[in-house]
């Protein structure tokens, strides 16, 4: 089971980069529709570099947290209706000017975003959410976040 187990997050974090890839393409070919605005160009090049960095760092906490959220976020039936929240988060990093996000603060926003979507009125005696919550990710530890504490 550990192999299956292993090889669905591997193929999670896979489609992941894909994802990561055909925003960059997106952001390619905009850019080279709208050459005045750089944003495209510089967001295309910043998504190439998040990939190859996910790639590289696919064993590292942050991306085995990402996994975790992704499939947590997918199994939920309300996803299908917030599946812009990676995708959108997506479409704009590296868009703006300024010094871009790095790819750990970046990971660390998306995963927060997943939780919180995760976390909207979840109670906490779903199974999976349990299991989310013994991650110790980010805002599902926390009372406040709107999670009810079972004693």
């Amino acid at each position: 089971m550990d192999a299956v187990k292993e090889q669905a997050r591997e193929d999670r974090i896979t489609r992941f980069v894909e994802d990561i890839l055909g925003q960059a393409e997106w952001r390619g070919q905009k850019a080279a529709e709208y050459p005045e605005d750089d944003g495209n160009q510089r967001c295309a090049i910043a998504l190439e570099t998040l990939a190859a960095w996910v790639m590289e760092h696919r064993d590292g906490r942050i991306v085995q947290r990402l996994n975790e959220a992704l499939d947590l976020f997918y199994q939920d039936p309300a996803a299908r209706f917030a599946a812009e929240i990676p995708e959108q988060q997506l479409g704009r990093y590296g868009f703006h000017h300024g010094t871009p996000e790095t790819p750990e603060i970046f990971l660390d926003s998306l995963v927060k975003g997943i939780e919180r979507h995760l976390l909207r009125g979840v109670k906490s005696e779903r199974p999976e959410m349990l299991r989310f919550n013994r991650l110790g990710g980010g805002a599902s530890t926390r009372p406040e976040a709107g999670t009810r504490r079972d004693t």
